[in-house]
């Protein structure tokens, strides 16, 4: 079933708490043309309640020519949740929008297949291959990055043989993808995974991402909302290979007109923050996911979202995003002693409606689960 028919099934025969419910031609109407589909609720999940929503950007809507190029992934079969964002956006053209969807569409099914591939690798197969793929993710001349990786990966393996294997088949699904999302002529990024419980009952949630869609976590004890993910900027890259020092980064955060020589090339931190240098169906031959495991408790929140939600939520005129503002979201009261929760249909329409004067403005696609 494609992520259209599903979402379509979903919002006809499951309409949430406020009753709202969507005929087959409406709802694709909405998805793919007119303008944003009502966050809606996906049954089936084991574990975890979830959400997703949809939205066209507005100077699109009503446009038939100009399809929403952003699309969700939620397959309770697998387990996935996530967002796929399609690149390009010339008058007309659909390549964006096409790779987007078959991304959405096709990922579980890749996914599956990869499953299948890893279960016939040992556990020190496993750790090898895993290390070899982060290397090519990095850069083989990191200094000490081998060391580095196969310890992290041991660390996997220690808490759960079973969660390094969903996590390597996860990096090789979107690997294994790429040339279907090539043959479309567009491009895409990627955020999706899982919540795995492991052996000892805690749960943990693995990610993957391509580009410059995201993953958040909402800490129900704490109240505090992070940002899970590591998008795939030139600004990343160079800290990862430590090619920039944190006296510089501080500089070119506190100087807009400060730049950072790159070659003969002079850059600004907007430049290097915004530069994206990984995407799906690109040049790239091989586009390596970078890989994220975080644990999760009960109550806690997991949010994935496309970059429109970035834009929604840019701090002030800097760069970096309001996470403050985006927990408003997921609130919580204890002036009286009782704890507010929205539910998860609610915040998504919160975070999807936000509107910030002079804000730049973009498709948006989100999911989120609330760990039970």
């Amino acid at each position: 079933m494609s992520i259209y028919d599903q979402a379509i099934k979903v919002s006809k025969e499951k309409p949430d708490v406020r009753g709202r419910s969507l005929s087959r031609d409406e709802a694709l109407e909405e998805i793919r043309y007119k303008a944003n589909i009502p966050a809606f609720w996906v049954p089936g999940f084991e574990g975890m309640k979830v959400a997703a929503t949809i939205a066209k950007k507005p100077e699109r809507r009503g446009n038939r020519e100009n399809r929403n190029q952003d699309n969700i992934i939620v397959d309770p079969k697998t387990g996935l949740v996530g967002v796929t964002d399609g690149l390009g956006e010339k008058e007309g053209k659909t390549e964006g929008a096409d790779a987007s969807a078959i991304l959405a569409d096709d990922f579980p099914m890749s996914y599956e297949d990869a499953l299948t591939a890893t279960s016939v690798l040992d556990d020190k197969e496993l750790v090898e291959q895993m290390t070899a793929l982060q290397k090519q993710k990095y850069g083989h001349d990191f200094p000490g990055l081998t060391e580095e990786l196969e310890k992290r990966i041991q660390g996997i393996m220690k808490v759960d043989p079973e969660m390094a294997r969903k996590s390597f088949s996860l990096m090789n699904a979107a690997i294994n993808i790429n040339a279907k999302v090539r043959e479309t002529g567009g491009k895409a990024t990627l955020c999706t995974g899982l919540v795995h419980t492991a052996p000892d009952g805690s749960k943990w949630h693995i990610s993957i991402n391509v580009g410059d869609s995201r993953a958040f976590k909402y800490k129900q004890a704490t109240g505090e909302f992070v940002q899970s993910t590591i998008e795939d900027s030139l600004l990343n890259v160079l800290l990862t290979r430590g090619m920039i020092t944190p006296s510089q980064l501080e500089d070119l955060k506190q100087n807009p007109t400060a730049t950072f020589k790159i070659g003969k090339k002079e850059v600004t931190y907007s430049e290097l923050k915004r530069s994206m240098v990984a995407c799906l169906g690109g040049d790239d031959q091989l586009a390596i996911p970078s890989l994220t495991i975080r644990r999760v408790k009960k109550g806690d929140k997991i949010l994935l979202a496309t970059d429109g939600l970035e834009k929604k939520f840019r701090a002030g005129d800097g760069e970096e995003m309001d996470l403050q503002a985006m927990s408003e979201a997921f609130p919580q009261s204890q002036s009286s002693g009782v704890k507010i929760n929205f539910p998860l249909t609610e915040s998504l329409d919160m975070l999807s409606q936000h509107d910030k004067p002079g804000a730049e403005t973009d498709d948006i696609a989100l999911v989120a689960a609330e760990i039970e």
